[in-house]
């Protein structure tokens, strides 16, 4: 990032948005990772809009996911297993990643830097599938 770029945002808002880069780059191999790094880019980018008394950007597409939601619960409540509808419901906490990033990347180069982790991480994947596994078979 260029310093100029750089100096608009806070450091809490510039640590959130590297941990939504790390979610990005973990997602492609580690689900685990992703979650974990987007709950704290998460948690950091509120405390950042508590501080500077602004708001999460909510574009029209996570209306869309506010919809579903609601119809899954719904759905859920209504359904055959509740019990077991319910338990599932935690899945589409990953469509928080929607506002997320609409508050986060708010410029090209941020989009560019989040493309590019992601890609890291898929080239990393695609590496370990593609050279360690068969290699993992070789000698097995």
């Amino acid at each position: 990032m260029s310093s100029v770029a750089s100096d608009a945002y806070s450091i809490t808002e510039r640590r959130a948005f590297f941990l939504l880069c790390v979610a990005a780059f973990g997602t492609a191999f580690s689900l685990p990772l992703g979650r974990a790094a987007a709950v704290l880019s998460l948690l950091l980018l509120v405390v950042d809009c508590i501080r500077s008394r602004r708001r999460l950007a909510f574009p029209p597409v996570a209306w869309g996911w506010v919809a579903f939601f609601a119809v899954a619960v719904l759905a859920s409540a209504f359904g055959v297993d509740p019990a077991r509808s319910f338990g599932k419901l935690d899945k589409l906490l990953w469509f928080l990643v929607i506002p997320l990033s609409a508050t986060l990347v708010r410029t090209r180069e941020r989009e560019a830097h989040l493309m590019r982790a992601f890609a890291a991480g898929a080239g990393l994947l695609a590496f370990e599938i593609v050279v360690c596994r068969p290699l993992q078979v070789w000698f097995a």
